[in-house]
């Protein structure tokens, strides 16, 4: 699992309901390793720490990813 503060998959901001970047990239074997583990996360939208699953992190990334793919 690596990040780097600029992309990755993103989170919701419960607070605000807008999209933010994780930093966060996984292969498969760091997926699957981590599937059930939390993410403590910087929300530049409010300011505050959000807590994320990484399996919601993955299913956003996807989502997203698909409404990318209708679009074009």
């Amino acid at each position: 699992m690596q990040g780097d503060g600029r992309g990755g998959a993103p989170l919701t901001c419960p607070n605000t309901n807008r999209r933010a970047p994780t930093g966060v990239e996984m292969d498969v074997q760091s997926l699957r390793a981590h599937w059930r583990s939390t993410l403590r996360c910087d929300c530049p939208h409010c300011d505050d720490v959000h807590d994320i699953s990484v399996r919601d992190v993955y299913l956003n990334g996807a989502v997203d990813n698909l409404h990318r793919l209708m679009r074009a």
